[in-house]
């Protein structure tokens, strides 16, 4: 029984936090700007952007003053890795060329879906 707790605890904690970091950590030596945050660290940095300066988008404006060049943010929420492309020729490489090499999260398509199937996001 010790065993099967130990397991279930390394499983959660991989999970939740080794996995995501080592992600973050890929695609940052990939050329992305951002940070790994226990958690929901990236929430909260930006819900007290939004209390302070009354803007929510404030860390990826700063970020592209100082580095003009990034092509795309990466952040985890919770065991989640996001990336955030402000690059266009990598979003269209991603939305349009590449399209069938990614996986759309079931749980994010049965809620965005709705919202987004007018926009650039599914046009060809």
């Amino acid at each position: 029984v010790l065993g099967l707790f130990a397991l279930l605890v390394f499983r959660v904690v991989f999970k939740l936090y080794f996995k995501p970091k080592s992600l973050c950590e890929f695609y940052l030596k990939q050329g992305g700007t951002g940070y790994f945050g226990f958690g929901i660290k990236f929430i909260k940095s930006r819900h007290a952007d939004a209390q302070k300066y009354g803007d929510f988008q404030k860390y990826f404006k700063d970020q592209l003053i100082e580095n003009p060049k990034t092509k795309f943010f990466v952040y985890n929420l919770g065991p989640k890795v996001l990336l955030y492309i402000v690059d266009p020729k990598l979003a269209k490489s991603f939305l349009v060329d590449n399209i069938t090499n990614y996986e759309r999260d079931p749980i994010m398509t049965d809620i965005f879906l709705p919202l987004i199937t007018k926009g650039l996001v599914l046009t060809d």
